[in-house]
């Protein structure tokens, strides 16, 4: 009885370690920090991955840096940017947009200031999504390949 339970643990153990494994895919930020940052509307960006509550949950966080406050450049910076990231693993997860005006220099201090922008209506209808008040746009896989053939 004793090996019995033994082996169950091993085999539980083994396969937790496998599915952590599988499931925490690697997204090089670097390169998707990148190619936001050529997207049309962005300025800068910073990409930030993390596993909350397991390994294999991996969402994704872009802050975008637009040149102004409007509404178009906003739409603009999230629909380029959401065409820049369909084809890399970030696009295997779940992403979500931060949207800040200016450049990373016009904020020393980051954590201190609140600079992100309140996502107009407007947006969420452009982009084809439920509208959701605040300074976030979060997007599932699907909806960002959705968006990104829409171009």
């Amino acid at each position: 009885m004793m090996k019995k339970t033994i082996r169950g643990i091993m085999v539980a153990g083994a396969l937790t370690g496998l599915l952590a494994l599988a499931g925490c895919s690697s997204i090089d930020t670097s390169a998707v920090t990148s190619r936001i940052e050529s997207a049309n509307g962005v300025q800068a960006a910073t990409v930030q991955v993390s596993h909350p509550g397991a390994p294999w949950n991996t969402k994704t966080l872009v802050t975008l840096f637009i040149p102004d406050k409007s509404e178009q450049s906003i739409a603009t910076a999230i629909r380029s940017a959401t065409d820049a990231i369909a084809g890399t693993s970030a696009a295997k997860h779940d992403v979500s947009f931060f949207v800040i005006p200016g450049r990373p220099s016009d904020y020393p201090d980051l954590r201190s200031t609140d600079p992100e922008l309140k996502i107009p209506r407007a947006v969420f209808t452009g982009l084809g999504l439920d509208y959701t008040p605040g300074t976030i746009v979060a997007l599932t896989p699907a909806d960002i390949q959705r968006i990104a053939a829409e171009k």
